[in-house]
């Protein structure tokens, strides 16, 4: 689900509503809500050890 709905974002840099996204990804509309709750858990889960720049944090 993530994946089909990251698909689409990147072809729509402007956005697009949950509706159109569900319509072009093929998928319904609560797992559209499902897969964007996923990515932004997966988001956070990758910057609390990089930080937003990417790379691990010195402890220094």
């Amino acid at each position: 689900m993530g994946g089909k709905n990251a698909r689409v974002l990147q072809q729509h840099p402007g956005g697009v509503s949950a509706k159109e996204l569900a319509e072009k990804t093929g998928l319904s509309q609560a797992q559209v809500r499902a897969g964007v709750k996923w990515q932004k858990l997966e988001l956070n889960c990758w910057h609390e050890p990089c930080g937003e720049k990417g790379s691990p944090q010195d402890d220094k």
